[in-house]
């Protein structure tokens, strides 16, 4: 069964380049018959909306960590540095102790990435992954999960991975920001390999 979601109400974050902030967010799928529970783990570039996702079957501190060093790689890879990351505070992101070591935040610490957080109960000061996400089940989630029989998360994650390449590199995207124009557009340079680096997420 998918998870219902409400589209939250997009906030304002001001960005000014790309990565300068990057929001994260779980995303609670749904259900699935032989698979069981899907988590999404995604992470947007507020000045672009460029969008990588990763699927999980439980949502955890490790897998947080695991994805934040996969978003790295990929725009370290093109030579671009994350700064911020915005997320909320739940326990896969943030322990809500000082003096405890978090397996995400340490993985932010190694480097060199400030932690920001949303304020507690008020999930659309995260609105552009918030937003996504509605996208994302609308477009995506909903019509593939009529029309197919998905046997394992990896297959999954390769239709997934189709429609990023389409929401990133193909779909113009309207708005105060990108104004029709697609993602990439304001996140890399030409020269760049830019299809190569969105199929590592």
């Amino acid at each position: 069964m998918l998870r219902k979601l409400d589209m939250a109400k997009p906030a304002r974050i001001e960005a000014n380049k790309a990565v300068e902030l990057i929001s994260i967010d779980t995303f609670y799928v749904g259900c699935l018959k032989g698979i069981g529970r899907l988590y999404q783990l995604t992470a947007i570039d507020c000045y672009s909306s460029f969008t990588l996702a990763h699927l999980h079957t439980e949502k955890s501190a490790k897998n947080a960590a695991d994805f934040i060093f996969r978003v790295y790689d990929v725009f370290s890879n093109l030579r671009i540095k994350i700064e911020n990351v915005l997320t909320d505070n739940g326990k896969e992101f943030t322990s809500h102790w000082k003096n405890t070591n978090h397996i995400f935040e340490t993985s932010l610490r190694e480097k060199s990435i400030n932690h920001r957080y949303t304020k507690v109960r008020h999930p659309w000061t995260n609105g552009y992954v918030e937003r996504f996400q509605y996208t994302l089940l609308t477009e995506f989630y909903h019509k593939a999960l009529l029309e197919k029989i998905y046997d394992s998360l990896d297959e999954l994650q390769t239709d997934l991975n189709k429609y990023l390449y389409f929401y990133n590199f193909q779909r113009t995207h309207q708005g105060y920001r990108l104004k029709g124009k697609k993602p990439f557009m304001l996140l890399y340079n030409p020269q760049h390999r830019l299809a190569l680096c969105a199929n590592n997420v």
